[in-house]
């Protein structure tokens, strides 16, 4: 498990209010498709709990802020740092 504080904010995207803005932590995974690195948010919790396990609102707002962070590019460049610096390197 990696996990990777994150400020998340929504909008409502009729209204443009913000439904939601606090800082959680992200599960994340990464992998590569073709050259582009991919992130995958597995987990969103809030103070070690699982927003996915909370109430259909909760959860909604959980995949929410999973689909947010995994287009964010300031994440998916500090994932991609933390591998880099995790892979072996060539003698």
């Amino acid at each position: 498990m990696s996990l990777y504080a994150y400020s998340a904010e929504l909008h409502d995207p009729v209204l443009g209010f913000v439904i939601f803005q606090d800082e959680v932590e992200l599960d994340v995974s990464f992998s590569m498709e073709g050259c582009e690195p991919r992130i995958t948010v597995e987990g969103v919790y809030k103070n070690g709990i699982s927003l996915f396990n909370g109430s259909p609102v909760l959860n909604k707002i959980a995949h929410m802020v999973a689909d947010q962070a995994q287009d964010d590019d300031w994440l998916i460049g500090r994932v991609v740092e933390d591998y880099a610096d995790e892979m072996p390197r060539a003698a």
